[in-house]
């Protein structure tokens, strides 16, 4: 049987009290300002011409970029790659002009612009770009380096004012040097990180977006110019366009906790959060429980460029399987695809890396790419071999666990979710939920289309059980060394008698394995193995279970 789980809203009444009570007992800060504390129904936000978003549509496209003036903001301090992505939401919410090499990017900084193909001019001096594109921007607001989350707080006002995120000691080269006036200084503005929370709760969200969320630490470990932790402008480009709340609010602190259930109660099931949290099991549940899904976000570079390049998405083909035998076949999946900073940075690396294609292996990718890159995605199709098959990860369209859903909102957002997966042709889908009993409607809303279900990763044995509607669901063991895998793919066959094929699933860790490794794993399995890719696998299962093919 599926769990079950009751929506927890919250009760103005209930929520009004538990802030003064936080107000009082944390901040010795006006518990007037905090009782007032409420979250509007449906906010009226003036639309941006050139994002288009439609109702249907999970998340937005931008326009179509012509040119791009790239910045090369490698080894800077976070603050000016915190002001250069914020001025990059504010210029190319209209349409996408600037590009953000950050960090020296895994992949290196002009791999994805080759593949974007848009007519890009690279400045060595990236204040250049300031001056071309400070006309456009009304003036600068002021964090506070005392309060972290002030960054937060600066980055939803930016937003929504059209500004730039400034540390003081960029304010006089901003006034001095390119006429940007002061609009908001949140110096001395707030107590601590919960109050600037609790203000822009109450202050900024009721004028921001509910369509998404935004969660991002405002001090991110940053290897630049050896400063430890300091800001950074991941994903803010997005934030600041889209006119969104960005908050950090940790799921292991009682006081933030209740302030994120305030917001998760305050959206529509079937919204996205996009960022990630302090803790990923918690913050998961959490979030699941009031139908908002997860998109692991927070190193995501230049998202308003990604998500305005037109490109055709060729979809997946599928392999058709070998004859069944009594064989043990194998099918192993890279992890890590429902996050899509992996998709645009570890993946490309490993994806070019020696040993890709030699054996068969499932790529797990997120189907919204097809909104926010579909650029991508696109690559990874195009430059797939026959042994490479691109699957759906973590959970379909967003990462969430099933059986914490809204039951009542449960078959809704599946149909929602089935339109990325018929879009983008990813068949076979890698489930995580935090137990074994995916809810009926997982399998039976997915069974015209679905070839067959990975669960989680984490069981000492893989099983498998035929869904609702006939759909093979099968568990996954894990390895994290080339040892680890072959090891665990050796203990679920010993025992096997021959006589019945014998199904094993298993899962690669991306950070720890290559294709290479994955290789070597397959070449030493031995000749009772066969090793396959997802669709194969599951076409095997079905008819070794007699069932129709998807």
């Amino acid at each position: 049987m599926s769990k079950t789980v009751a929506r927890p809203w919250l009760t103005r009444a209930s929520l009004i009290l538990c802030l003064g009570i936080i107000g009082m007992a944390l901040l010795g800060w006006r518990t007037t300002v905090i009782a007032n504390v409420h979250v509007p129904a449906s906010p009226q936000i003036r639309a941006s011409s050139g994002i288009f978003w439609p109702a249907s549509q999970a998340l937005p496209t931008f326009a179509q970029p012509q040119a791009l003036d790239v910045a090369q903001l490698n080894n800077v301090p976070g603050d000016i790659d915190l002001l250069f992505s914020t001025l990059e939401g504010v210029v190319n919410r209209s349409q996408p002009r600037i590009y953000l090499v950050e960090n020296q990017p895994r992949e290196g900084a002009t791999t994805w612009l080759q593949t974007l193909a848009v007519p890009a001019t690279f400045h060595t001096d990236p204040w250049d770009i300031v001056s071309k594109y400070t006309h456009e921007v009304r003036g600068m607001i002021v964090y506070d380096p005392r309060v972290a989350d002030s960054i937060n707080v600066a980055t939803t006002l930016a937003g929504l004012e059209g500004g730039v995120v400034a540390s003081p000691r960029l304010i006089q080269r901003l006034k001095d040097q390119y006429h940007l006036p002061l609009l908001n200084d949140l110096r001395g503005k707030f107590a601590n990180n919960l109050a600037a929370n609790i203000w822009q709760i109450h202050n900024l969200w009721p004028r921001t977006t509910h369509r998404l969320l935004i969660g991002l630490s405002p001090m991110s470990l940053d290897n630049r110019a050896s400063e430890g932790y300091g800001p950074s402008g991941y994903l803010r480009d997005y934030a600041v366009a889209n006119r969104a709340l960005v908050c950090w609010l940790p799921i292991m602190q009682p006081a933030t906790a209740l302030l994120f259930r305030q917001l998760l109660a305050s959206v529509r099931p079937g919204t996205p959060y996009l960022g990630w949290f302090d803790s990923e099991s918690r913050g998961v549940r959490m979030a699941s429980a009031y139908g908002v899904y997860t998109l692991a976000a927070d190193f995501f570079s230049n998202m308003t460029v990604f998500s305005g390049v037109r490109t055709a998405l060729p979809g997946v083909q599928t392999l058709s399987a070998p004859a069944l035998k009594k064989k043990i076949y194998v099918t192993i999946t890279v992890s890590e695809g429902d996050n899509l900073q992996y998709d645009q940075h570890a993946m490309r690396v490993l994806w070019n890396s020696p040993g890709r294609g030699s054996v068969p292996l499932n790529w797990t990718v997120s189907p919204l790419l097809a909104d926010v890159a579909p650029a991508i995605l696109s690559y990874y199709e195009q430059t797939a071999t026959r042994n490479d098959l691109l699957i759906s990860g973590p959970s379909g369209a967003g990462y969430y666990y099933p059986s914490e859903w809204p039951i009542g909102n449960l078959n809704s957002f599946l149909r929602q979710s089935n339109t990325y997966l018929a879009r983008t042709g990813l068949h076979v889908i890698f489930y995580l939920n935090d137990n074994q009993n995916l809810p009926r409607a997982v399998t039976q809303l997915r069974s015209a289309r679905t070839q067959g279900i990975l669960l989680n990763w984490f069981y000492a044995r893989t099983t498998t059980r035929i869904g609702a509607g006939q759909v093979p669901v099968s568990t996954q063991i894990t390895g994290e060394s080339r040892v680890g895998l072959l090891r665990a793919i050796r203990n679920n066959a010993a025992g096997w008698n021959g006589k019945a094929p014998l199904f094993i699933a298993a899962l690669a860790v991306a950070w720890k394995l290559t294709p290479a490794d994955i290789a070597y794993v397959v070449e030493h399995l031995g000749p009772n193995f066969v090793v396959v890719r997802g669709d194969q696998y599951f076409q095997l299962i079905r008819r070794a279970y007699h069932l129709p093919a998807a």
